[in-house]
């Protein structure tokens, strides 16, 4: 399950409007476009795609062969293809299939996560690899598929409680690639003005705004004047909606509170930590990057531990920092590069194998 932005979409002459080019001159191509490639993603007021001829590719099954798994290839593969060769290598001449379920990441969580459920219905058994915000679309789908079903679950860089960072990009913009590609992309593009007008109108943003949950964990870092969820909700509304030209009122934080508080039983209790799932619910999270925490009472921006997007504190789901376990791998990277770190892809292949050791 990848993350949020991490699909290929494509026009109607099947050329690539979002992706993910292996090389610096063909990335740098694609960001001087992205004024007109943005404006073909976007969403209307509602949430819904203003271009039907748009389209995200589909899912992909990944067979034995090596060959598969070029380096010119654009998009999600080429982003986990370090993921999919080490779980396509090791699992599938054991009876397993590997499937990547890419999804049109603009989407609220619900829509995806029912596409998701209908996805998993052709599947006797599932082991789930959840990366960012498909880990919030795993959620979504738990509630409804037999759990029976479900053999494991890895949750890889999941902002459960939301990522103070969205605000941030949404309030100033962000260049979303770091280092020397990151600043040609801002010369060629004005890419984070670009990149407001780009997201605001996505339902799926608002799902990795702070939730209700990380107000109680998180004493310190709140936006400006909010100390409750709330209260936050009504400030982010009234800060972000007046970016887009036509200053419509757009009820997808609320949409987002309702989807996370639908997460949680009435005791309080997430999905992945109930009796049907928590022994069988991992997760790989990174506290070594300065992560944007919120703002304090004077409006100054407040890091704290996590990996550079998702807190620590979110990504454990529990809302606190604890050490490594059977249950918990703590690895030294960004958010991005949970996916192919080294120590990240041993624990996935140490779990899984030793939970299919007795199959038949």
């Amino acid at each position: 399950m990848p993350g949020i932005g991490n699909s290929v979409f494509i026009d109607s002459k099947n050329e690539i409007i979002w992706g993910f080019y292996p090389s610096i001159p063909n990335m740098l191509l694609f960001y001087s476009k992205l004024s007109k490639n943005t404006s073909l993603l976007e969403c209307d007021d509602n949430g819904n795609p203003i271009f039907e001829d748009v389209k995200f590719t589909p899912s992909e099954e990944f067979p034995i062969s090596k060959n598969d798994f070029n380096l010119t290839r654009y998009g999600t593969a080429f982003l986990f293809k370090d993921m999919l060769k080490m779980l396509n290598v090791n699992f599938r001449h054991k009876g397993w299939n590997v499937i990547l379920f890419n999804y049109d990441w603009r989407l609220s969580c619900n829509i995806t996560g029912s596409s998701l459920i209908k996805a998993m219905s052709a599947y006797d058994e599932i082991i789930i690899v959840a990366f960012s915000m498909g880990g919030l679309l795993v959620s979504e789908a738990l509630k409804e598929i037999d759990s029976e079903r479900v053999r494991l679950i890895f949750n890889i860089g999941v902002p459960f409680y939301g990522a103070p960072q969205t605000y941030k990009n949404l309030a100033e913009g962000s260049n979303m690639i770091e280092g020397i590609i990151g600043f040609f992309a801002d010369k060629f593009t004005d890419f984070k003005k670009v990149f407001i007008n780009f997201i605001t109108n996505f339902p799926s943003v608002y799902y990795l705004f702070p939730t209700f949950q990380f107000f109680k964990v998180n004493s310190g870092g709140y936006l400006p004047k909010c100390d409750t969820f709330e209260k936050t909700v009504e400030y982010i509304k009234q800060q972000i909606f007046c970016l887009k030209n036509n200053g419509t009122p757009k009820n997808f934080l609320e949409q987002a509170a309702i989807f996370h508080k639908s997460l949680y039983d009435e005791n309080g209790i997430h999905i992945m930590l109930s009796t049907k799932y928590k022994s069988k619910t991992r997760y790989v999270a990174s506290g070594s990057k300065p992560t944007l925490m919120g703002k304090d009472k004077n409006g100054n921006w407040l890091y704290g531990l996590g990996d550079g997007s998702v807190p620590l504190i979110s990504a454990l789901i529990e809302g606190k920092i604890v050490s490594e376990s059977e249950n918990i791998k703590i690895v030294n990277t960004s958010h991005q590069e949970l996916i192919y770190n080294k120590k990240a892809l041993k624990y996935l292949k140490i779990n899984i194998n030793k939970e299919i050791s007795e199959d038949k």
